[in-house]
């Protein structure tokens, strides 16, 4: 009897666990809409820059002192606030910018956008971002996006809009053929 408690116990929190998991997918964090059958796209944009660490798996980030220091902590952790101050001088900690041509503009809305997928696959690690994404709006920055290819992990600030599905149907795939 104590087993069968256990297992109906244990079945009901996964249940509402899958219930709060679809849940917080189906509405943006500015509200209760639901999902849109196309893409709301994440930012107005531009111009694209791209800055990319190459850093291979594995491969202990570069030791260094002081504000660089913090910055790169910044970089590795999983804050999600709007500070863009710590992407000023991406150069420093060895990060390689290009700008993105504007022809890529639409597959990108294609991807950093709100919208039904299929599954959702959730993947954990600890998360190096070698590739930052500035979106800019009249040379202010908009938006950014800090990826993890190898975890499939990112951290999207600069939206109201709810990017916890980012990366679902081959999304991370995608971006990565774009960028590299």
């Amino acid at each position: 009897m104590k087993k069968s408690c256990i297992i109906i116990s244990s079945l009901f929190m996964f249940c509402a666990n899958a219930q709060y998991i679809e849940k917080k997918f189906d509405a943006t964090t500015a509200g209760t809409n639901p999902i849109p059958d196309s893409c709301l796209p994440y930012f107005q944009y531009d111009r694209v820059e791209h800055y990319y660490i190459g850093i291979a798996k594995g491969v202990p980030l570069p030791k260094l002192t002081g504000e660089e220091n913090k910055k790169l902590s910044l970089l590795t952790r999983e804050s999600d606030s709007f500070d863009t101050t710590i992407f000023s001088n991406l150069h420093v900690l060895g990060y390689v910018q290009t700008d993105l041509p504007g022809e890529l503009f639409s597959r990108l809305n294609e991807i950093f956008c709100f919208r039904k997928h299929e599954t959702i696959s959730i993947g954990r690690c600890m998360p190096v971002f070698r590739d930052i994404l500035l979106f800019k709006k009249d040379n202010r920055i908009v938006g950014t996006a800090r990826i993890c290819f190898d975890c499939g992990e990112h951290v999207i600030t600069g939206t109201p809009i709810n990017t916890e599905a980012f990366g679902q149907s081959g999304d991370y795939g995608k971006l990565y053929e774009l960028l590299h």
